[in-house]
């Protein structure tokens, strides 16, 4: 059994499996990783099963002490990861030894990265996932990102991943596909060439919830939803205020404003590596 503790936890230091598939019946979000292609990079490159926990890091990184020898990789953003301050790489299996203290700087490419380790995580699971819903207290910490102090243990792997790095070096993100939805055209004529030629970003405000956007503000030529209907992880709502949401991976399972865009998967973990106030252009899908 290995052993480590969070010597400070950043801005927002979870730890996320993938998630709870198939409750959004029960209007349970399936949560998870925000950038799915990173968290399972980093298991594959140490072996692990692709649904093995993993840190996800938000913005400003945690530090990290390590109790016992480990195997780590981290993916995501494009950062500079240190261990004992000397500098390390990314997506590659690095061996840490008891006492080795890892951090991250605080500027980086990219708003997220994930640290997996060979073996696997220990922590609370609720409905089969120990991935954050802070807002229903379910999984690791009881529902909380890691604070300072926390500890977290693994199970130790029976022998140590061999050496294996790949290159992959994520460019930053200037357009993001967009299919529209199926309220897209409840978009007045004009707000439709809006949301395909003007400039977007991701509003501070935003959470693993939803994405807020600032931009310009859009209107509707007919009256919004009546009634909720099911949205997942993509989804583009318009709201009242003309403003949009993307919905994310702990965001609600029906909404009743507008669907009037789908971020598709691949996309939607370029989106979620946006820093906030980092400007885009929607790339509108057309058939």
């Amino acid at each position: 059994m290995g052993q480590l503790q969070f010597l400070s936890s950043g801005t927002l230091t979870t730890l996320q499996d993938t998630g709870r598939a198939g409750l959004a019946y029960y209007a349970i979000p399936r949560c998870g990783p925000l950038d799915t292609f990173s968290a399972a990079l980093a298991n594959l490159l140490l072996r692990n099963h692709r649904t093995a926990p993993v840190i996800e890091t938000t913005l400003i990184p945690p530090q990290i002490e390590f109790h016992a020898s480990a195997s780590i990789a981290i993916t995501g953003a494009l950062r500079q990861w240190s261990v004992n301050h000397k500098p390390i790489q990314m997506c590659q299996v690095v061996s840490l030894e008891a006492g080795d203290i890892l951090t991250g700087a605080a500027k980086s490419q990219g708003l997220r990265n994930y640290i997996a380790i060979a073996g696997r995580f220990n922590a609370e699971s609720h409905w089969g996932s120990c991935s954050m819903d802070q807002y229903a207290q379910w999984g690791a910490q009881h529902g909380r990102p890691f604070r300072a102090g926390d500890k977290l243990t693994w199970t130790q792997p029976p022998s140590k991943p061999h050496w294996l790095r790949i290159e992959h070096r994520p460019l930053p993100t200037t357009h993001v596909d967009l299919i529209p939805g199926p309220e897209f055209s409840q978009l007045c004529s004009s707000s439709q060439i809006t949301l395909a030629t003007h400039t977007f970003s991701v509003d501070s405000r935003s959470n693993r919830m939803g994405a807020r956007l600032k931009g310009p503000l859009l209107d509707l030529n007919t009256s919004h939803l009546a009634t909720s209907v099911p949205v997942v992880p993509g989804i583009l709502q318009w709201t009242p205020s003309g403003e949009l949401i993307v919905i994310l991976q702990d965001g609600q399972t029906t909404g009743g404003y507008p669907r009037i865009g789908y971020v598709p998967r691949k996309a939607l973990n370029q989106f979620n590596q946006l820093l906030p106030g980092q400007p885009f252009h929607w790339n509108l899908l057309t058939q």
